[in-house]
């Protein structure tokens, strides 16, 4: 489970919109719900990249592009798996999530239980957090990562002005991430357990409430990983971050070089600058720009200087 741009064991599941939470109730109903709906039980399994460029097309009857080889979507953490890195596949993860019905009335008592278990996470080469060595593959990872989704809330506990009231609506989708430490196992056969225990309102206090009608449905779970460090709130994380960084050129204008009523200026070039190193960032990618410079029409340089010309740079 891990978060910032690059799924460390991300769902290869979409449990699309079911809803899991229906809370015990004296206020009047205005939207359809289910008698229940709870709990919500996934597996957890390693995420792979979309195919972007097909090379291959599967088998009937599914005959569609697909792309050789897999590229997993953690470049952090892994499983064990005998035919892709000799170690004994011995990676079980499993989510659930459960409405735990309170009484009606303060205080409020309703909630949503929260586990979740993945085994054998070994951690990938150039990843910092890791501890004792297996017998093959990577070592067990005993970072960070983070569970979370898309939720979509309708209840009854809206209003025109902010603070809450009684007025049904549905919530814009927002994410609700969860972390989860990961241990060392004893084994070296076995890579580490990342595991979780919690409910909502440990997470978010006061996010569950009771009286108020709430379905939640809840969009694609994703585990992410916790990065090269293993911390989820350390940037960047996986994946990598699309940020590019080159040298600045820089030109300095001079004032008037003729007689006055005539404004000419003289373009002076200066040594470019590389950035100044703040957060030290892995490389992810370089580019090589395509310069070009022209004539500016018209212009009268000053006495020994070219004529004046202006430059586009082109990524």
């Amino acid at each position: 489970m891990s978060i910032r741009k690059r799924m460390a064991l991300p769902l290869a599941l979409a449990l699309g919109a079911m809803g899991m939470m229906v809370m015990a109730s004296l206020a009047s109903a205005s939207h359809p719900r289910p008698k229940g709906a709870t709990p919500i039980v996934a597996s957890l399994v390693p995420a792979y990249n979309a195919c972007a460029a097909p090379n291959r097309t599967h088998g009937p009857p599914l005959a569609f592009p697909s792309c050789n080889p897999p590229v997993q979507s953690s470049n952090s953490i892994t499983v064990g798996s005998p035919d892709a890195n000799g170690a004994p596949a011995n990676s079980v993860g499993s989510l659930r999530i459960a409405v735990l019905v309170g009484v009606p009335g303060a205080p409020d008592d309703s909630d949503v239980k929260i586990t979740a278990n993945i085994t054998d996470v070994r951690c990938k080469a150039g990843t910092a957090a890791c501890g004792a060595a297996n017998a093959a593959d990577g070592a067990d990872y005993t970072g960070e990562v983070q569970g979370t989704a898309q939720i979509r809330i309708t209840d009854h506990f809206n209003a025109v002005a902010p603070g809450g009231g009684t007025d049904p609506a549905t919530v814009v989708d927002i994410p609700f991430p969860v972390n989860a430490p990961c241990t060392a196992s004893a084994s070296t056969s076995i890579g580490g357990t990342c595991a979780v225990n919690t409910t909502a309102n440990t997470v978010v206090p006061g996010a569950v409430k009771d009286t108020k009608r709430a379905i939640v449905e809840v969009g694609q779970l994703q585990i992410l990983d916790g990065g090269p460090d293993g911390v989820v709130a350390t940037t960047p994380s996986v994946p990598p971050s699309m940020t590019c960084s080159w040298p600045i050129s820089m030109t300095a204008r001079l004032p008037s070089l003729t007689a006055p009523g005539t404004t000419v200026f003289a373009v002076v070039t200066m040594p470019q600058v590389l950035p100044m190193l703040v957060e030290a960032v892995a490389v992810h990618g370089a580019f090589t720009g395509n310069g070009m410079s022209m004539t500016v029409a018209g212009s009268v340089p000053p006495p020994g200087a070219t004529a004046l010309k202006w430059s586009v740079m082109r990524i």
